[in-house]
């Protein structure tokens, strides 16, 4: 019986498995970026909005991308009050693809939950925008399969 050898060489497969990794990668950031900046936009224009007074904690959002700053909402109009403040730097805390939208004052966490703690909750009339507490999480709720979307279409663009 005749014996058959065979010989294969997998340094070509695994250049592209490297490449396509990379890609994929890149890819993912790109959709999370575009994720995390209509995330913050839902927030400050579809109801419930971030709660207005003088304009300031609007005005201070901040969009990451593993923990680089990709967007801040310091172009919001704004008058008075301590101004827009947006966060400029965020730590990375994980090895994963990590995206992340901050309202940075002081007082945004009570706002947000609408639960007095240091700060008091404000009961802001912003009647066009209907402002409200859980401005950030019912986007999550809301759109958070929208969000999902960002990511993959920019994967599947890949093809």
């Amino acid at each position: 019986m005749p014996r058959v050898r065979l010989e294969t060489d997998f340094t070509s497969f695994k250049h592209e498995i490297v490449t396509a990794t990379a890609k994929i990668k890149k890819a993912s950031k790109s959709g999370m970026t575009l994720a995390v900046l209509k995330l913050m936009d839902d927030c400050l224009t579809v109801p419930p909005t971030c709660p207005r007074k003088t304009g300031s904690l609007a005005a201070s959002h901040s969009a990451f991308v593993n923990g680089q700053l990709v967007g801040t909402s310091e172009g919001v109009e704004h008058v008075g009050g301590t101004g827009a403040t947006p966060l400029m730097h965020l730590v990375k805390i994980s090895t994963k693809l990590e995206g992340a939208v901050v309202a940075h004052k002081p007082y945004a966490a009570a706002q947000h939950e609408g639960v007095a703690g240091r700060y008091r909750v404000e009961k802001y009339s912003h009647p066009e925008l209907n402002p409200g507490p859980k401005w950030m999480y019912a986007k999550l709720v809301m759109f958070g399969e929208k969000y999902f979307t960002y990511i993959a279409d920019s994967i599947r663009a890949l093809k």
